[in-house]
């Protein structure tokens, strides 16, 4: 049986990014361990969505491990460039998102399960 995840807004944001006024909110999402109180599973989500959305969005979700170049939108830099890989240029995909009229969410995947063995 799946575990319920309840999710609660830890934080609110009123942001612009490129030309879109926008509301970030950071959420967690508590996992019930009750079958497994040994380990607590809490999952971290930041959601934008447009601050004039008079209703539901569509949302691209991207799974994060907050690697360079990869850190949100605005001015970025590329990790590999020079290394066989051209600079970044241009809007960010979440400023082209955003500029369509829909959100994105950027869930942090090592939230859910750490990258490292652990007793």
């Amino acid at each position: 049986m799946t575990p319920a995840v309840k999710w609660g807004v830890t934080s609110t944001s009123n942001d612009k990014i490129g030309d879109v006024l926008v509301v970030a909110k950071k959420l967690v999402g508590h996992v019930d361990n009750s079958s497994y109180p040994a380990i607590t599973v809490d999952i971290q989500l930041t959601l934008t969505t447009p601050a004039n959305a008079a209703g539901p969005v569509p949302v691209i979700m991207e799974f994060s491990f907050g690697a360079p170049g990869n850190r949100g939108p605005g001015p970025r830099t590329c990790a590999s460039a020079g290394r066989g890989m051209p600079a970044a240029t241009g809007p960010s995909w979440q400023e082209q998102v955003l500029a369509l009229g829909w959100g994105y969410a950027i869930l942090t995947p090592t939230s859910v399960q750490a990258t490292t063995a652990r007793a």
